[in-house]
């Protein structure tokens, strides 16, 4: 899927992508995204099932790249990407790209759920890039779960890494279970040290997120460390204070009747139609599964 504006044009506006199933886009010859939208207004993607877009396993010079996502958002404003599973990307399930100041702007990111992906979602700008790129956003409830090896020569994978960004809001998202060969890439959360304005980290867990060198879970290292406020993120505690924090999508699977494997479900939810909607089949159904999992178990004393 491909929209964006074209040869000055104004920019696409109010366009809604619902319950599609988008899957296995690879290329040999050039870049290769599950969507891609550039500079449009006014957009939602919701409840949509994204699965191994950008590479292909078997086939000669269709790997994982870097360059390659199950959803690539360019300098877009006005966005919501909600309820949406995000499985086994090329290296990312959402990458946010801006180059200008305030170039992706009003956001939201919510209830989607991301595993398989060696990148969750990156707030990305080049390099070279020092303000404040992404503007007015909220990263919450989001599940991210399996973080895969990425496999082009880097050991890479992290969760949700912010640049340098302005009035912002990460909240409440579920980061869990890393691949336990996978000690370089990011945290589960990162916030570059590059400029932030008012940004707010809070009320998230981290958990089994193996590093390099015992790196933390989770980085916040703003420029301005006055400009963040951290409150309530559970990282790295003890395990045994959760009532389940071992669950994954194969369990949840297992639990309704299917086979557990990633496979299997993902194979179920590509069957999702309109005729045929069936809620276990849902981001919803199996992000409360894996967040009871990793809430607190109040045992008597």
């Amino acid at each position: 899927v491909s929209v964006h504006e074209t040869n000055g044009n104004p920019s696409p506006r109010n366009i809604q992508i619902r319950r599609n199933v988008i899957t296995d886009a690879y290329s040999t010859a050039s870049h290769s995204q599950g969507m891609w939208i550039r500079k449009t207004e006014d957009l939602l993607i919701e409840e949509n099932v994204f699965d191994h877009n950008g590479w292909h396993g078997t086939i000669s010079g269709a790997d994982r790249t870097i360059f390659n996502h199950n959803i690539y958002l360019k300098e877009d404003k006005h966005v919501t990407v909600r309820n949406n599973i995000l499985s086994r990307g090329s290296l990312m399930g959402v990458k946010c790209s801006s180059d200008a100041t305030g170039g992706f702007k009003d956001f939201i990111i919510e209830g989607n759920l991301y595993v398989a992906n060696a990148v969750g979602s990156f707030l990305d700008a080049s390099k070279t890039f020092s303000t404040m790129s992404h503007e007015g956003f909220i990263i919450r409830n989001n599940v991210l779960i399996d973080l895969a090896k990425f496999v082009e020569g880097a050991d890479r994978a992290g969760g949700f890494q912010l640049i340098t960004t302005k009035d912002g809001l990460v909240e409440n998202n579920v980061i869990v279970n890393k691949d336990p060969s996978v000690l370089g890439g990011g945290a589960g959360i990162t916030v570059q040290f590059k400029p932030h304005q008012n940004l707010t980290v809070r009320n998230n867990v981290i958990y089994n997120w193996p590093r390099k060198q015992g790196k933390p879970a989770m980085e916040l290292n703003p420029q301005d460390p006055a400009e963040l406020t951290e409150t309530g993120n559970l990282v790295e505690i003890n395990p045994s204070l959760f009532i389940d924090p071992t669950r994954t999508v194969e369990s949840y699977h297992a639990s309704i009747g299917g086979q557990a494997t990633l496979d299997a479900f993902i194979s179920e939810a590509k069957q999702q139609s309109k005729v045929n909607w069936r809620t276990q089949y849902t981001t919803q159904a199996v992000t409360s599964y894996i967040r009871v999992g990793c809430s607190f178990d109040l045992k008597d004393d």
